[in-house]
């Protein structure tokens, strides 16, 4: 609602029908809003204003500016670029900083403002470089959110070529990295992996020749990546017996890395399988948002295959290290540790717990063992 963007379809059937009532009705919705929510205020100001919100109403603006030739919608065009503005900078860089960075860019493309222009282009170098990391994981830590992502970042090239901006090669270079991650997030059943905030659902319709099209197509097309193990330092082991026989191959999954973060789960140590063409251990995957009690059930520690001591503390968003990785014909071990268990009797103690995972792809087997310290 506080968006606006439903507006868009008004401003598309003028065009589609040149009849001038359909841009009348955008513009008048677009004036009476603006006039009801001030910047930073009116009636519902927390919503009104939330900045992802805020950018996708200014690019609406822009959009029913572009065509209606008001002064009003000029004015609401300059009065939200000049909040942004003032927020996009403090702005962590996830999925939602996108859409203000984007109101900006349009704010400052349509009225000749280079200062807006300039920084909205300043902070998509930003927020890329945090958002998806040189190796293509998405900082998110939910492959799910790769899809939109990706879509986003196309969208971002696509306005800063019509505002006359060149592109920062960072956009380009890290989304083909992350077709790259999303192709090891995917199981032999061309899904993501239920990692984080992540429903059943498949990569972007990439490029040809791409990664995540070869896993998309149950390697039937495109190229896949090399190896058939990868170790990503955001926090995430994968590995499979052969790309060549993508739809039956053994599949696993190891997570560790930087604590819990936007999408992510305290899933740290827990594991997926894949074996013999079927899937053998899932995660929790994400069930939206609406029911809050039912949502932080899956987020938790107990709806992982995690180690559990249920006497003891459980400490949230704590770094999880990879601490060995060894391989060899037919084989490969990797082992993690972390300090979930470190708070005890109101005291900080050294009670690390460890988990070793083994895995023989070719025989579909892998093997976990769980240590823990109580003190």
């Amino acid at each position: 609602l506080y968006s606006l963007k439903w507006v868009e379809e008004l401003v598309r059937e003028h065009r589609r029908t040149s009849d001038r009532s359909y841009l009348d009705r955008a513009t008048a919705i677009v004036l009476d809003f603006v006039a009801d929510h001030p910047v930073g205020g009116g009636p519902d100001a927390e919503d009104a204003w939330y900045p992802m919100f805020a950018g996708q109403r200014a690019t609406t603006i822009a959009c029913v500016a572009s065509v209606a030739n008001h002064g009003g919608l000029d004015a609401a065009l300059a009065s939200h670029s000049s909040w942004l503005s003032g927020v996009v900078d403090g702005l962590d860089p996830w999925n939602q900083a996108i859409d203000p960075h984007l109101g900006l860019l349009m704010g400052g493309c349509d009225l000749g403002v280079a200062a807006w222009r300039n920084q909205a282009r300043d902070g998509f170098v930003r927020l890329i470089r945090g958002m998806i990391d040189a190796e293509g994981a998405l900082m998110e830590q939910a492959p799910g959110y790769g899809l939109l992502v990706w879509g986003r970042w196309g969208a971002v090239e696509e306005q800063l070529l019509a505002c006359g901006l060149t592109p920062p090669p960072e956009i380009a270079q890290r989304r083909a990295a992350l077709l790259v991650w999303l192709a090891w997030m995917s199981a032999p059943d061309g899904t993501l992996a239920q990692i984080g905030d992540t429903s059943r659902t498949v990569v972007p319709p990439s490029p040809a020749g791409s990664p995540t099209v070869y896993t998309l197509s149950g390697g039937t097309a495109g190229a896949p990546p090399t190896g058939t193990t990868r170790v990503f330092g955001a926090g995430y082991v994968a590995g499979r017996s052969a790309w060549s026989d993508f739809p039956d191959s053994t599949y696993w999954t190891l997570r560790f890395g930087p604590g819990r973060e936007h999408h992510g789960h305290e899933d740290h140590t827990s594991v997926t399988f894949w074996a013999d063409g079927r899937e053998v251990l899932v995660d929790s995957g994400h069930g939206g948002y609406r029911d809050a009690d039912y949502r932080w059930a899956l987020v938790g520690p107990e709806a992982h295959n995690v180690l559990i001591l249920p006497d003891l503390n459980y400490w949230w968003g704590r770094d999880t290290d990879l601490i060995r990785s060894s391989s060899g014909d037919g084989w490969r071990f990797d082992e993690v540790r972390d300090d979930v268990f470190g708070v005890q009797d109101h005291q900080t103690v050294w009670a690390p717990r460890t988990r070793g995972v083994l895995v023989l792809p070719d025989d579909g087997t892998m093997i976990v063992q769980d240590r823990a310290t109580r003190l």
